[in-house]
């Protein structure tokens, strides 16, 4: 059977929920809100160099210095979506459990099989980096 892919957006997500857990005290709970995914990625993606530039410039052309608050207001709706989009699909393919209120997804789970993709990830990143050197 074929290895299932992973976007970039799905392996950030299994990453950030690793990492999450690694960060508590106990080991066996890798969750996290699906709203602080949404704002670290926003703002992950408001600090690169090229959208900075495309703010610059967005300013000078409407004369209007245009604040983080009104640039992560743009933002947030189209990363809430796609978020939400990659975590239904990580659910769907098992590798986290999803908590639910009102029908809206609250918490991301870890499961066994996330927690095993996530470490051989990882795992392939530090052996890129020790054959660079």
């Amino acid at each position: 059977m074929a290895k299932e892919r992973l976007s970039k957006l799905q392996k950030w997500i299994l990453k950030k929920c690793y990492e999450q857990g690694k960060n508590h005290y106990s080991t066996d709970d890798y969750s996290i809100a699906r709203i602080t995914l949404v704002i670290w990625r926003t703002k992950e993606y408001l600090e690169t160099e090229e959208v900075k530039k495309y703010f610059e410039e967005v300013g000078k052309a409407y004369k209007r210095y245009i604040n983080e608050e009104k640039k992560q207001k743009w933002f947030r709706y189209k990363f809430e979506i796609s978020t939400t989009n990659s975590i239904k699909n990580l659910y769907s393919k098992g590798y986290i459990k999803v908590e639910k209120r009102w029908l809206v997804i609250k918490r991301v789970r870890l499961t066994d099989k996330g927690i095993k993709a996530v470490k051989e990830s990882l795992k392939i990143k530090k052996r890129e980096v020790n054959d660079k050197r």
